[in-house]
Protein backbone atom coordinates (compact mmCIF):
# COMPACT_ATOMS: atom_id res chain seq x y z
CA UNK A 1 0.00 0.00 0.00
CA UNK A 2 2.43 2.19 1.04
CA UNK A 3 4.59 1.99 -2.75
CA UNK A 4 1.21 2.66 -4.55
CA UNK A 5 0.86 5.49 -2.30
CA UNK A 6 4.38 6.52 -3.11
CA UNK A 7 3.94 6.15 -6.68
CA UNK A 8 0.45 7.97 -7.16
CA UNK A 9 2.74 11.29 -4.74
CA UNK A 10 5.05 11.03 -7.68
CA UNK A 11 2.78 10.91 -10.79
CA UNK A 12 -0.01 12.87 -9.79
CA UNK A 13 -0.43 16.57 -11.34
CA UNK A 14 0.98 18.91 -8.59
CA UNK A 15 0.06 23.20 -8.82
CA UNK A 16 3.25 25.15 -10.92
CA UNK A 17 4.12 28.51 -10.42
CA UNK A 18 4.96 30.69 -13.59
CA UNK A 19 8.43 31.95 -13.65
CA UNK A 20 7.63 35.59 -13.56
CA UNK A 21 9.75 38.25 -15.58
CA UNK A 22 10.73 41.93 -14.81
CA UNK A 23 12.20 44.28 -17.45
CA UNK A 24 13.87 47.47 -17.09
CA UNK A 25 15.94 49.66 -19.87
CA UNK A 26 18.88 51.74 -19.14
CA UNK A 27 20.37 54.69 -21.12
CA UNK A 28 23.56 55.49 -20.88
CA UNK A 29 25.98 58.86 -22.98
CA UNK A 30 29.81 58.57 -21.73
CA UNK A 31 33.06 58.77 -22.49
CA UNK A 32 36.76 58.20 -20.23
CA UNK A 33 40.57 57.86 -21.18
CA UNK A 34 41.68 55.15 -23.39
CA UNK A 35 45.25 53.15 -23.29
CA UNK A 36 46.61 51.53 -25.49
CA UNK A 37 49.94 50.43 -27.37
CA UNK A 38 51.81 53.05 -29.75
CA UNK A 39 54.79 53.57 -31.65
CA UNK A 40 56.74 55.11 -28.62
CA UNK A 41 55.23 53.06 -25.89
CA UNK A 42 51.85 53.26 -24.44
CA UNK A 43 49.09 55.78 -25.79
CA UNK A 44 46.74 57.65 -23.89
CA UNK A 45 43.73 59.27 -25.45
CA UNK A 46 40.31 60.38 -24.82
CA UNK A 47 37.48 57.41 -25.19
CA UNK A 48 34.99 58.14 -28.15
CA UNK A 49 31.87 59.12 -27.11
CA UNK A 50 29.49 56.38 -27.16
CA UNK A 51 25.65 55.75 -26.28
CA UNK A 52 24.31 52.59 -24.66
CA UNK A 53 21.21 51.06 -24.03
CA UNK A 54 20.23 48.02 -21.63
CA UNK A 55 17.86 45.76 -21.56
CA UNK A 56 17.58 44.12 -18.10
CA UNK A 57 15.74 41.31 -17.44
CA UNK A 58 14.59 40.10 -13.70
CA UNK A 59 13.48 36.66 -12.93
CA UNK A 60 10.91 35.60 -10.64
CA UNK A 61 10.98 39.07 -8.53
CA UNK A 62 14.90 38.68 -7.73
CA UNK A 63 15.99 42.39 -7.83
CA UNK A 64 19.49 41.05 -6.79
CA UNK A 65 21.01 39.96 -10.14
CA UNK A 66 19.67 40.58 -13.83
CA UNK A 67 20.62 39.26 -17.05
CA UNK A 68 21.30 42.17 -19.87
CA UNK A 69 21.85 42.53 -23.20
CA UNK A 70 22.97 46.05 -24.31
CA UNK A 71 23.61 47.95 -27.12
CA UNK A 72 26.50 50.20 -28.00
CA UNK A 73 26.99 52.92 -30.76
CA UNK A 74 30.35 54.61 -30.76
CA UNK A 75 29.88 58.21 -31.56
CA UNK A 76 33.20 59.90 -32.73
CA UNK A 77 35.94 58.90 -34.67
CA UNK A 78 34.95 55.61 -36.76
CA UNK A 79 31.17 55.41 -35.64
CA UNK A 80 30.71 51.10 -34.59
CA UNK A 81 27.76 49.36 -33.33
CA UNK A 82 28.14 46.76 -30.94
CA UNK A 83 26.39 44.46 -28.09
CA UNK A 84 27.42 43.12 -24.57
CA UNK A 85 25.98 40.73 -22.94
CA UNK A 86 26.33 41.09 -19.15
CA UNK A 87 25.54 39.90 -15.27
CA UNK A 88 24.81 42.88 -12.61
CA UNK A 89 24.37 41.84 -9.33
CA UNK A 90 22.51 45.20 -7.56
CA UNK A 91 22.10 46.07 -3.67
CA UNK A 92 20.40 48.84 -2.05
CA UNK A 93 21.67 50.81 0.05
CA UNK A 94 18.93 52.84 1.10
CA UNK A 95 17.47 55.03 -1.78
CA UNK A 96 20.56 54.81 -3.63
CA UNK A 97 20.67 50.88 -5.62
CA UNK A 98 24.07 49.92 -6.11
CA UNK A 99 25.62 47.51 -8.62
CA UNK A 100 28.78 45.81 -10.13
CA UNK A 101 28.52 44.03 -13.40
CA UNK A 102 30.66 42.03 -16.01
CA UNK A 103 30.42 41.24 -19.62
CA UNK A 104 31.82 40.75 -23.13
CA UNK A 105 32.00 43.66 -25.27
CA UNK A 106 31.76 42.75 -29.50
CA UNK A 107 31.76 45.49 -31.99
CA UNK A 108 30.12 44.36 -35.36
CA UNK A 109 30.26 46.93 -37.68
CA UNK A 110 31.83 48.57 -39.91
CA UNK A 111 34.96 46.87 -37.71
CA UNK A 112 34.91 43.94 -35.19
CA UNK A 113 36.72 43.91 -31.42
CA UNK A 114 35.81 41.77 -28.65
CA UNK A 115 37.12 41.56 -24.82
CA UNK A 116 36.01 41.71 -21.41
CA UNK A 117 34.13 44.34 -19.30
CA UNK A 118 34.47 45.16 -15.61
CA UNK A 119 32.07 48.00 -13.90
CA UNK A 120 30.00 49.26 -11.41
CA UNK A 121 27.80 52.29 -10.58
CA UNK A 122 24.59 53.21 -8.73
CA UNK A 123 21.10 54.71 -9.57
CA UNK A 124 18.62 56.90 -7.63
CA UNK A 125 14.76 56.83 -8.23
CA UNK A 126 13.40 60.51 -9.06
CA UNK A 127 10.10 58.33 -9.76
CA UNK A 128 9.61 55.61 -7.63
CA UNK A 129 9.77 52.47 -9.37
CA UNK A 130 9.55 54.22 -13.10
CA UNK A 131 12.69 56.24 -13.79
CA UNK A 132 15.90 56.84 -12.15
CA UNK A 133 19.06 58.16 -12.88
CA UNK A 134 22.34 56.41 -13.26
CA UNK A 135 25.83 56.75 -13.29
CA UNK A 136 28.10 54.18 -14.00
CA UNK A 137 32.18 53.23 -14.45
CA UNK A 138 33.39 50.66 -17.20
CA UNK A 139 36.32 48.94 -17.50
CA UNK A 140 37.12 47.39 -20.86
CA UNK A 141 40.31 45.60 -21.80
CA UNK A 142 39.85 44.88 -25.53
CA UNK A 143 42.01 41.92 -27.14
CA UNK A 144 41.06 40.97 -30.32
CA UNK A 145 39.34 42.38 -33.53
CA UNK A 146 40.10 43.98 -37.31
CA UNK A 147 41.09 47.28 -35.60
CA UNK A 148 43.42 46.32 -33.17
CA UNK A 149 47.43 45.54 -34.38
CA UNK A 150 48.62 41.69 -33.17
CA UNK A 151 49.46 41.81 -29.65
CA UNK A 152 47.77 44.51 -28.47
CA UNK A 153 45.12 45.31 -25.86
CA UNK A 154 43.20 48.35 -25.62
CA UNK A 155 42.08 49.62 -21.75
CA UNK A 156 39.15 51.98 -21.72
CA UNK A 157 38.13 53.60 -18.51
CA UNK A 158 34.50 54.78 -18.85
CA UNK A 159 32.40 56.71 -17.13
CA UNK A 160 28.12 56.64 -18.36
CA UNK A 161 25.56 58.92 -17.37
CA UNK A 162 22.05 58.46 -17.92
CA UNK A 163 18.78 56.49 -16.88
CA UNK A 164 16.62 53.59 -15.82
CA UNK A 165 12.90 52.98 -17.00
CA UNK A 166 11.35 50.17 -15.29
CA UNK A 167 8.60 48.37 -17.12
Amino acid sequence: MSAWLGCVAILAPSAAEAQSLDVVVDGALGSGVLLGAGDDGTAVGRTPTYLELEAGFIFDRDTSIEYTLGAVAQLEDTPGIGFTPQIKLLRPFGQITGFVSAGVPVFVFPFTRFGLEAGGGAFYPVIEDRFAVEAQLQIDAFFGGSDLPADTTVLMFNLGLGGRIWF
